[in-house]
């Protein structure tokens, strides 16, 4: 596997209100499988689950 970087120039500093805003959020990792990891992640109202692992 390859990671890949890139790096961006931002044209203002608008950006800079969110960087610093501070946000609650509650995650935890259920898999049963150590190739394949599963998290659950709760931020604000909203509930995400994120799968990775090998594809086929």
């Amino acid at each position: 596997m390859v990671e890949i970087e890139r790096k961006f120039l931002v044209k203002s500093d608008d950006f800079k209100e969110q960087a610093f805003t501070q946000n609650k959020i509650a995650q935890g990792y259920l898999s049963s499988v150590p190739e394949r990891t599963v998290r659950v992640r709760i931020k604000g109202n909203r509930g995400f689950i994120t799968i990775k692992g090998i594809g086929h």
